[in-house]
């Protein structure tokens, strides 16, 4: 049985970005508002949307995350809370309510839009790049 050829290549370092604890206490980080674009299959068919995500401060995310890491808790309402909380317009306008996205949203949708929130999409893209580096 032949083995597999690997084939890795060397990546460009990626630019990190230098932050002082006075450029964080001074609120530098929060609120800002990043455009992303998502994708997500419906019925076989890939759709992208443009969205604006408006960065949380951890006063807001971190009793959700306690939400999704409690077992204990069945509800999703806190997904579709952390979404609406998210999604801006250009001024940093909340776009919609947590029933909004509860009822005119699909699930792959919310899951595409939730992973970008989080910065999960990052991580799916360095796997897959990864992958193929290897393949």
């Amino acid at each position: 049985m032949a083995k597999a050829k690997t084939k890795l290549t060397k990546k460009k370092p990626k630019k990190v970005n230098p932050l002082n604890l006075s450029d964080i206490k001074s609120g530098q980080l929060v609120g800002k508002i990043h455009d992303k674009t998502v994708e997500f299959v419906n019925q076989g068919e890939t759709y992208s949307v443009d969205i604006r995500i408006k960065q949380l401060p951890f006063a807001k995310t971190q009793p959700l995350y306690k939400k999704l890491d409690d077992e204990n808790d069945d509800s999703d309402d806190y997904i579709s809370e952390w979404i609406a909380m998210s999604l801006v317009d250009e001024k940093g306008e909340l776009q919609f309510t947590a029933e909004q996205v509860k009822n005119t949203f699909i699930q792959p949708l919310a899951n595409a839009i939730f992973d970008a929130i989080l910065g999960i999409d990052n991580l799916k893209k360095e796997l897959a790049m990864l992958t193929e580096q290897i393949e």
